[in-house]
C-alpha cells in the first residue's frame, strides 16, 4: 500500500472526478484501484477472461471489475477515449498488450502510472503519446511520506463506525493503527464499550489486526 501512495499520491497524480482504469487485477491493481477511489476518481479494474477470479475478488471488495474480453466492456472502454474521457491509467499487469492499450486510450495530457514491471526486451510504441503528451511515470518502492499516506488510508481505531463497516463488507480482517487494548482493561464484558466492539468481531468472525509499533517503529 506505501508503494502504491509513494507512486499515486506523493505527488498527487489523481484529482476528485477525474477517470481512471487500472490494468491487471492482482493486489497492487486492486490496492491502486482502492487508492484512487479513496481520491475521489471514478475507476474501473479491468483484467482479462482468465483473470475471472481476481476479478471476482476485486467486485467482493466493492470495485468496478471488468473483463477486456467481454465485448460490451471493449466497446465501452474504446467509446471513452475516443471521447477522450480517460485521465489516467494505473498499468499494473506489466504486460505490453496492456501498456500499449493504456498509451492508446489516455487522453491528450493524461497520464499513465507504470507499477506492473515489463520484461528487458519489451517493446512498446511511444509516438502516439508523445504526440498526444502523455506524462508517463512510475514507482518500485516507498518512503517515509508515502506511509504516512498509506496509514491514513487504514482506520487509525476500532470504534463502532469501523467495526460496522467491515461487518458490513464481510471482512474477514479489519486492520487498524492503534490497538484497541493499548490501555490495560480489567474487563471485556459486552456492557462495557470494548468489550462490545470485541464481541461483534467475534461474532461477525472478523480478526483485529493493528500496526501500531511496527508502523511507528522504522529505522529511518
Amino acid at each position: 500500500l506505501a508503494c502504491v501512495s509513494n507512486a499515486l499520491l506523493d505527488p498527487d497524480a489523481i484529482s476528485p472526478g477525474d477517470r481512471v482504469i487500472v490494468t491487471g487485477p492482482g493486489t497492487i491493481g486492486i490496492l491502486a484501484a482502492q487508492v484512487a477511489i479513496a481520491a475521489g476518481a471514478r475507476t474501473t479494474l479491468i483484467g482479462l477472461d482468465r483473470d475471472s477470479p481476481r476479478l471476482a475478488i476485486a467486485a467482493s471488495l466493492g470495485l468496478d471489475a471488468r473483463s477486456l474480453d467481454e465485448p460490451e466492456t471493449r466497446r465501452g472502454l474504446a467509446a471513452e477515449a475516443e471521447d477522450r474521457a480517460i485521465n489516467t491509467v494505473i498499468e499494473c499487469a506489466g504486460a505490453e498488450a496492456a501498456v500499449s492499450w493504456a498509451l492508446a486510450s489516455i487522453r491528450p495530457r493524461g497520464r499513465l502510472v507504470q507499477l506492473g514491471l515489463l520484461s528487458d526486451d519489451a517493446e512498446v510504441a511511444l509516438a502516439g503519446a508523445i504526440l498526444r503528451e502523455v506524462t508517463v511515470t512510475s514507482s518500485y518502492g516507498s518512503t517515509p511520506a508515502s506511509w504516512e499516506h498509506a496509514i491514513g488510508l487504514l482506520a487509525v481505531d476500532a470504534v463502532r463506525s469501523t467495526v460496522d463497516e467491515a461487518l458490513g463488507w464481510d471482512a474477514d480482517a479489519l486492520l487498524t493503527h492503534h490497538p484497541l487494548l493499548l490501555r490495560g482493561v480489567h474487563t471485556v464484558a459486552e456492557d462495557t464499550a470494548k468489550g462490545a466492539l470485541l464481541s461483534s468481531l467475534i461474532r461477525g468472525n472478523c480478526a483485529l489486526l493493528a500496526a501500531h509499533t511496527n508502523a511507528d517503529a522504522p529505522e529511518g
